[in-house]
């Protein structure tokens, strides 16, 4: 189950301006999800709230105050996990994402793999854990679900390695032109992981993602530029992409910039 946005003028009308406002915001961070890292997905959810005047703890509580309806369980487990209006809690928002998990909602199911794979208010269970990305990933329109069931494949996580299924993976989900998955291929590229090495490729699927706002590909281009990979050397370059993935909150940039702005 793919959730998308009611189209219906006459439903729409019988709806208060939070729950349109909620129903918004809930598509938003769908989108999201297929398109970028999950801190830089905090920051755009917490930005998307204030940029419309909304309250985190005031939409937290129509949050909670609505759980009834299975939909917006995701949404409000990641408000829990995330700590957006209320104290972080992973074991409610564990529970948040079983509940919609079990109906099939696709992100709900690829978010309580994560909660398995990462022992996110539960016990860590790699098999689960795959099991859960890999009925995320059935309908093959849920890009979150393609991206970390490759990243299993990648590292072995609850199955065996095999890098050639996660560059299929990877390469599958940029399809739809979303963009997860557009710095993981130039990852493969670049280290050769189920093709062979191309840092031309690697370097064009980095500028693809860090183009469009994706702090991992930002990152990557950065290096690139530090590194004078299929580049000239540029540290300014470098030293502005880390910057915008730091604002993103990538670690790996701000650990970047600490370093290289120290000496």
């Amino acid at each position: 189950m793919i959730y998308s946005r009611s189209s219906s003028p006459s439903r729409d009308h019988l709806k208060d301006a939070t729950t349109k406002y909620v129903d918004d915001l809930l598509f938003v961070f769908y989108d999201a999800l297929d398109n970028y890292p999950i801190n830089q997905i905090i920051i755009l959810i917490r930005q998307h709230l204030e940029d419309n005047d909304q309250k985190e703890e005031k939409i937290f509580k129509w949050l909670l105050n609505n759980e009834h309806d299975v939909k917006y369980k995701t949404l409000l487990g990641f408000f829990f996990e995330a700590g957006i209006g209320t104290e972080i809690n992973e074991r409610k928002a564990f529970n948040s994402y079983i509940a919609g998990a079990k109906i099939g909602i696709a992100y709900s199911q690829t978010l309580l793999g994560s909660c398995y794979v990462l022992g996110k208010g539960t016990a860590i269970d790699e098999t689960l854990g795959f099991k859960w990305y890999q009925k995320a990933a059935e309908t093959e329109l849920c890009i979150c679900g393609l991206c970390n069931m490759a990243n299993c494949f990648d590292f072995g996580i609850g199955t065996e390695i095999d890098k050639k299924k996660a560059f299929n993976l990877y390469k599958k989900s940029i399809r739809t032109g979303k963009l997860l998955g557009l710095s993981e291929l130039g990852y493969c590229y670049q280290v050769g992981c189920g093709v062979e090495k191309d840092l031309k490729k690697a370097l064009e699927y980095y500028k693809q993602s860090a183009e469009r706002e994706n702090s991992d590909g930002q990152y990557y281009l950065g290096v690139f530029y530090e590194f004078g990979v299929e580049v000239e050397m540029d540290m300014k370059q470098a030293i502005n992409l880390y910057c915008e993935a730091a604002k993103s909150g990538d670690e790996e940039a701000k650990s970047k910039l600490y370093d290289l702005l120290k000496e």
